[in-house]
């Protein structure tokens, strides 16, 4: 009952946000993109295969960017059968519901993590207002918001997983099926489940450690040079090794070129083929992928990515690099470090492979996004001092 009263708030926060979504998908209608009949010709040829998939993958067994995302074929395929003409439908109020799902879980962690104020609360659903993306992609039956919607469950259950211990097999069979939900959507998937796996093995090697700032500024100095080393052999195998990964051979010719943000030439940078012009390259991708500013945007939609964005970098910043200035409790450190680590890696993925016109490879970092927002408001802007205390006790009454 305790812990049903404080969700209210939440809630209805939650159901006002909600009806927001709901009246603009129904205004919006569906919306189409080239990637959108990419999935359906897909899922006609898994139909034409009776879903038998080994038959259905003989011509793309090489091809990553289909096989990462058989999952949502299956979806687009049963939907097809099922809503016939109207699947693109079906599937956006199927995306409506991801995204639903997706900030419910969000607000939850945030909940326990001791966001209480409602002050806070509705301050973070108003920044929500200025998300174009968090709207946009919902019409489009592309796997986007579904992917997304894989991301709050990788984060959930890591947080299961670190704060609550109470059933393991439940976390356990939990974190399998969000990593196995997402890597069947996207191939974006592989940077976030990395992160992970790395994010556990810290938090098995430091648990039965005394937490003290020291560890943390180890670990912290030891992944910023791993970044920095991953950016630098990156860029020094485009330039000696680009022809021995065939699959990536197209986006590793665009770095050579000098894109930076596919079919944005203003972003184009001099074509080289040298180590330090494509290091640049990819440090101008990374920025790019943060940019909350593009040319040939609307004034509106840069006014409102400015006001969405700019807070919330410059809070989950400040949130992350707090990690440096004082000693947590070592599973807070392991999620925060997790939520940073996963858009930072997320970026570099993106830098080496594709960054497309229109941001939409963003969206998923949005949930990392916003709990390390809501994070730095918990720490920083709250004047109870309960967080501690409730970090103890986090989901001890679910």
């Amino acid at each position: 009952m305790r812990y049903l009263k404080s969700l209210n708030s939440v809630f209805v926060l939650f159901a006002i946000f909600s009806m927001v979504l709901i009246s603009f998908t129904v205004h919006s209608g569906v919306s189409k993109c080239p990637d959108s009949d990419t999935y359906e010709k897909l899922a006609d040829k898994l139909i034409e295969a009776r879903f038998n998939y080994f038959e259905f993958s003989k011509p793309f067994i090489s091809n990553v960017q289909i096989s990462s995302r058989i999952g949502f074929v299956f979806i687009v395929a049963v939907l097809k059968l099922f809503f016939h003409g109207f699947w693109a439908n079906a599937l956006v109020a199927i995306n409506l519901l991801f995204s639903l799902g997706s900030l419910w879980m969000v607000l939850l962690v945030l909940k326990r993590l001791s966001l209480n104020s409602a002050f806070y609360q509705t301050g973070l659903f108003a920044l929500l207002l200025f998300s174009d993306e968090w709207r946009r992609w919902i019409t489009y039956p592309i796997s986007d918001v579904a992917f997304t919607f894989g991301c709050c469950l990788i984060i959930f259950s890591l947080y299961l997983s670190l704060f609550n211990s109470c059933s393991r097999v439940r976390n356990f069979t939990l974190v399998v099926f969000s990593c196995v939900f997402t890597l069947v959507m996207r191939p974006t998937a592989w940077p976030i489940i990395g992160v992970l796996f790395f994010s556990v093995g810290v938090w098995l090697f430091g648990k039965r450690r005394t937490t003290q700032l020291d560890l943390q500024r180890t670990i912290l100095l030891a992944l910023s040079g791993l970044y920095i080393a991953s950016v630098v052999f990156a860029a020094y195998f485009i330039t000696h090794h680009s022809k021995d990964i065939v699959m990536f051979d197209t986006f590793f010719e665009y770095i050579k070129a000098g894109v930076v943000v596919s079919q944005r030439p203003e972003t184009y940078l001099q074509p080289s083929d040298n180590f330090l012009s494509i290091l640049l390259v990819l440090l101008a991708r990374i920025a790019a992928f943060f940019s909350p500013y593009a040319f040939g945007f609307s004034t509106l939609h840069n006014i409102s990515n400015f006001i969405f964005y700019v807070p919330i970098y410059f809070c989950g910043t400040l949130s992350f690099f707090s990690l440096w200035m004082k000693p947590v409790r070592f599973e807070y450190f392991v999620f925060k470090l997790f939520l940073g680590q996963t858009t930072l890696f997320t970026a570099l993925f993106h830098a080496v492979t594709l960054l497309d016109f229109d941001w939409r490879y963003r969206y998923p970092m949005q949930p990392f996004f916003l709990c390390l927002f809501g994070l730095f408001w918990s720490e920083f802007c709250s004047r109870d001092s309960a967080t501690n205390n409730q970090q103890s006790m986090l989901f001890s009454e679910i």
